[in-house]
């Protein structure tokens, strides 16, 4: 069987006819929808039919989106304020309305990362030289818990802090990445760094950063456009990925782990490349989006239908999604093996060298009880 991906949907990003590019992007946990965060506005997209189901409004520019569960999403914005939106499936659907709608104020600079642990039960958000650390609560709420110290660099006051990535390792370990102050991992429970003498680059620059869902595996892209792929719990550099430039990339193009972490997807101008994480090979020929040049990636598996989704947003306001499915090819049928076995002269070729090697073993034996008896 061999995965192959096809194009499921293009979905344009319009509010009131105008086309916004988003600025993050995120699939609910069954892969039922996509939500983007663009404009002044959170849509949410139904990722088999491209219905936009719901649209959360505010004032300032969204910036970041995730869903803490399949009805819950949280959102940063440019003036600091986190909002989350509970979707109610009970209101009819032309009002397009969240339900419940909860602000919070936690930071003075804008909401550009949000990552959520995989069991939901902490929440990391940053922008600019900010992270902090909160956590759900029983009645629906969030409260802060911890804030991240700025890289050890940053006390010297020889560049400006930066963030430009944030992930979970394990529930109380996170990887940062710095415009200009490398890739740091941070234990919370210690509150210390985690093997700050790794290859990890301490000091370099790195524009761009994504950590695989199963915390093992970091992708940090570097000044060339390169992805540079590194082990988190050793900290080794592992392989370098470098897509083939179509001439119509992005300056800080995207990358996402897909497979639940087993593969890797990377962008260069309007292409995507697909490479397995183990043995850094491609796998499947360059995902195409039909305009612009991609700009944000993302992944997700579907356990109910046992599928993979791969979306990516263009610099022409669409969202793109491709569905995965198995096929057989047709060069591996049975009735196909099953001729090249009759017919193949290499086929041929092993079953006269294994016949004249057993040939040989019983004249050796023989030989040798002849010997035997003669003596």
């Amino acid at each position: 069987m061999v995965l192959q991906y096809e194009l499921q949907r293009t979905i344009n990003c319009t509010y009131d006819d105008n086309i916004y590019i988003p600025r993050s992007i995120s699939f609910s946990p069954s892969g039922r929808y996509i939500a983007a965060a663009m404009g002044t506005w959170v849509c949410v997209w139904d990722c088999a039919t491209g219905d936009k189901e719901y649209e959360i409004p505010y004032e300032a520019k969204a910036l970041s989106v995730a869903w803490t569960h399949e009805k819950q999403l949280i959102s940063g914005f440019s003036d600091g304020m986190l909002l989350t939106a509970t979707l109610d499936t009970e209101q009819e659907r032309d009002a397009n309305i969240a339900h419940t709608l909860v602000g919070f104020d936690p930071l003075n600079s804008p909401i550009e990362f949000i990552a959520i642990h995989h069991s939901h039960s902490s929440i990391a958000i940053g922008g600019d030289d900010v992270i902090q650390i909160w956590k759900p609560t029983d009645n629906g709420y969030i409260k802060h818990v911890a804030t991240i110290p700025p890289p050890p660099a940053a006390s010297r006051g020889k560049v400006k802090v930066k963030v430009t990535s944030i992930g979970w390792v394990n529930h109380d370990t996170i990887v940062v990445s710095y415009l200009n102050n490398g890739i740091l991992v941070w234990n919370l429970q210690s509150n210390s760094l985690v093997h700050p003498r790794s290859e990890l680059p301490a000091r370099n620059q790195c524009p761009r950063g994504f950590v695989a869902p199963d915390g093992c595996h970091f992708v940090a892209l570097n000044k060339a456009n390169a992805f540079h792929l590194y082990h988190i719990d050793s900290g080794i550099f592992l392989h370098s990925f470098q897509p083939e430039n179509d001439g119509n990339s992005s300056s800080h193009p995207p990358a996402a782990f897909i497979h639940t972490g087993g593969a890797l997807a990377g962008a260069a101008g309007s292409k995507v490349f697909l490479w397995d994480v183990k043995t850094f090979l491609s796998f499947h020929e360059p995902l195409s989006v039909p305009t612009g040049r991609l700009l944000h990636l993302l992944g997700e598996f579907i356990p109910s239908s046992n599928q993979f989704l791969i979306a990516g947003s263009t610099s022409t306001g669409q969202l793109n999604i491709w569905k995965s499915r198995q096929v057989v090819p047709k060069s591996f049928s049975y009735s196909s093996r099953s001729r090249n076995r009759r017919t193949s002269p290499n086929t041929y070729r092993y079953y006269v060298v294994v016949a004249a090697a057993i040939v040989l073993v019983l004249i050796k034996f023989f030989y040798n009880q002849s010997a035997s008896v003669y003596i």
